[in-house]
């Protein structure tokens, strides 16, 4: 999320009551979808832009977003905040969904969403650095990567992984639902930055998602002396308005891209 000023009251001026309503109605989590048993044999990962699925993708992420914040946050807020980051206005980025088919409706659903943000040389034009981490983390004494010789050009950042909370029953998790959609996701995501040349992936996570990288045979090493940036005053706001998330001190790790 780029850093930037926003007040809780951008809820009552940005965004109607209908638009919240809205919003509520479209993500409900009451939506049919396939079975747990199913999901597995109709899902497939798509690039959300090329698949017109881009908006929904960044909705569905806001919703999630906003359950972190206290007190609550419009959702419409979060998402506003969210498709204003550089790294989406100016194609620094690319998400990537999963999407579940229902075998009897043919109904599709989006069932998970990942971001991959591109590695650059430098700050850019924006006056955004190579990875949206480095607006967050402070490094000492500098990033892993550099210090072992590799330019920011070939860096990546894996975030704003979300499955949505039909997806995530007891019944879902049971059948294995979360685990299937999280790695194929990742593995995606894997070749995708080999695409970009990006050998080296940075990501902020808390140890659930942590564990999770583990099953996929992933071991994403902790950047121990990376630090949140609280004395920037718009990272501080960001760890103020979503204490949910930054409350649960999420820490930075590394790993190496092995497509």
């Amino acid at each position: 999320m780029e850093k930037r000023s926003v007040s809780r009251q951008d809820s009552t001026h940005f965004f109607s009551k209908q638009s919240a309503a809205s919003a509520l109605a479209a993500y409900s989590i009451a939506r049919a979808v396939a079975a747990p048993e199913e999901v597995i044999h109709h899902t497939v990962v798509l690039d959300a832009q090329d698949s017109g699925w881009l908006d929904l993708a960044r909705r569905t992420v806001a919703w999630e977003y906003s359950k972190f914040a206290s007190p609550p946050l419009d959702p419409e807020v979060v998402f506003h905040l969210l498709s204003m980051d550089g790294y989406e206005l100016y194609g620094r980025s690319k998400t990537l969904i999963a999407v579940t088919t229902h075998p009897m409706t043919g109904e599709q659903t989006l069932s998970g969403t990942v971001r991959l943000v591109l590695g650059r040389e430098g700050v850019d034009e924006h006056g955004l650095p190579a990875l949206d981490a480095m607006q967050l983390m402070q490094v000492t004494p500098d990033w892993p990567h550099r210090q072992a010789g590799l330019p920011d050009r070939n860096t990546g950042e894996l975030g704003r992984f979300v499955i949505p909370p039909q997806y995530r029953t007891a019944a879902m998790r049971a059948a294995g639902v979360p685990v299937f959609v999280a790695r194929a996701l990742f593995e995606t995501l894997i070749t995708l930055a080999a695409q970009h040349s990006i050998e080296y992936m940075y990501v902020i996570v808390h140890q659930h998602v942590l564990r999770l990288l583990i099953t996929f045979g992933v071991c994403p090493q902790e950047v121990p002396e990376a630090r949140v940036r609280v004395e920037i005053p718009e990272v501080s706001q960001l760890v103020a308005l979503f204490p949910g998330y930054w409350g649960r001190s999420p820490k930075l790790y590394r790993f190496l891209v092995k497509a």
